[in-house]
């Protein structure tokens, strides 16, 4: 039998390893994770964006959309990725928080490939288990054949179409061409003068 000094020690020590479990985070309580190939097939929304702003310790971000690669979503798209923003929102109402196990945080300015399982009132639902995760070149290989960017890059002068070329040289010549027939009309006012100050002599 263990002395009462020694159950003592011993008490002690399990109250201190309760204390020092109970201060680690919470881990993501997540099933195995699926391959990305179909994770995207399974996905409602998919599309690489920068994060543009965050709240909530990081777990609501505004995404500036750079290409969709799955379903529809606007330029500018905001991702919940932990519990609603309706619990989020109505818990800081009442100086509170609510976590769970399986919440993910984005990064400031960091450029994602989002994997969206849903939407709640407009905005796409992400959390820990997902595979959205910071992009990267080797992601390429993912990206269907035909996914446009969502909105195009600015015309310069050697990619402008040939018809706005056309239009500006139309309105040169035509600019010349009225320059042309002004001068010619001052040119001769000018040298009709003398000849009716001489008649008048």
């Amino acid at each position: 039998m263990p002395s009462t000094r020694n159950r003592a020690v011993i008490l002690a020590s399990l109250v201190m390893l309760v204390s020092a479990l109970g201060t680690l985070p919470a881990q993501a309580s997540c099933a195995e994770a699926v391959p990305l190939q179909a994770a995207i097939a399974n996905a409602r929304t998919v599309f690489v964006g920068t994060v543009t702003e965050t709240d909530f310790d990081g777990r609501v971000a505004t995404f500036n959309v750079g290409e969709v690669w799955k379903g529809e979503t606007s330029s500018m798209v905001i991702v919940v990725g932990g519990p609603s923003l309706a619990e989020l929102q109505a818990a800081r109402s009442k100086g509170e928080d609510v976590v769970t196990s399986v919440d993910r945080s984005f990064e400031l300015g960091t450029t994602y490939l989002v994997v969206s399982h849903g939407s709640e009132d407009g905005v796409l639902l992400d959390n820990q288990c997902s595979n959205t995760q910071p992009f990267a070149v080797s992601l390429n290989e993912y990206r269907p054949d035909a996914t446009p960017p969502t909105t195009a890059p600015p015309v310069s002068q050697a990619t402008r179409p040939t018809w706005a070329w056309a239009a500006l040289s139309g309105g040169a010549l035509a600019l010349a061409a009225g320059t042309y027939v002004v001068a010619r009309a001052v040119a001769r006012r000018h040298r009709s003068r003398p000849q009716a100050t001489q008649r008048m002599a």
